[in-house]
């Protein structure tokens, strides 16, 4: 419940999204992500909104929500190009 008062924000490096969620920060090589997925999962998860995407990496999975979900495919696979982003549910 006190996630609101800490923020939640996704930050992309050259290698890396970095996952803030204000209690933690996640940290994952945009080399290891393998697959980008629209979601609706109420999976507890670091994102505001259940307007979600899934990102697989290393046989796991966070799931994000971004304001702006075209720039933030366009940045990620500028960074990794074999990374799979399936927009179809969306």
């Amino acid at each position: 419940m006190l996630i609101p008062f800490f923020g939640t924000k996704y930050i992309l490096t050259n290698d890396q999204l970095q996952v803030d969620s204000g209690f933690s920060v996640q940290k994952i090589e945009i080399a290891d992500i393998t697959y980008i997925t629209p979601t609706r999962s109420m999976s507890s998860a670091p994102a505001l909104s259940l307007d979600r995407i899934k990102i697989e990496y290393r046989n796991k999975e966070v799931l994000i929500s971004p304001k702006d979900r075209a720039s933030f495919y366009q940045e990620i696979r500028a960074r990794n190009p074999r990374i799979v982003i399936d927009t179809a549910g969306e």
